[in-house]
């Protein structure tokens, strides 16, 4: 007997990381909740494709732990991490925080750029190998 998903799994999307925002130090940590910031978005015209809260002391899932080191507040305060549907709703949403919650934690997950050292090392000895 073999157990098969009905439905394959999508195909997965680094684009994500360039289109979420990471939320925190809003002056009420109601505030960061999904609801609230499902709300709050969808009243200011940018409705969020998803958005995940993290309590203080969660574990972080695993798609988001390269995350918790450019934003270390993921995990260590209330803060969410929501997900707009384009790079320019998540610019919208941010100006929107700021005018709304000075002082707040906003910023993307990603900035697009790709380090130097996210390169797998042996690839790279491999390419200089060859040269």
């Amino acid at each position: 007997m073999s157990v098969r998903r009905r439905d394959p799994l999508p195909e997965w999307d680094p684009s994500v990381y360039y289109r979420s925002l990471i939320i925190s130090e809003l002056p009420s940590t109601d505030e960061v909740a999904l609801n609230n910031m499902t709300e709050f978005f969808t009243a200011q015209g940018l409705p969020p494709v998803l958005v995940r809260y993290f309590a203080p002391g969660r574990k972080i899932p695993s798609d988001l732990k390269r995350s918790q080191g450019l934003h270390p507040l993921l995990g260590t305060k209330a803060s969410s991490v929501v997900e707009f549907s384009t790079r320019e709703q998540a610019s919208k949403a941010i100006a929107v925080i700021n005018l709304k919650c000075p002082g707040a934690y906003v910023h993307f997950l990603s900035d697009g750029a790709k380090k130097a050292s996210d390169e797998n090392p042996k690839k790279k000895e491999k390419r200089e190998k060859k040269s």
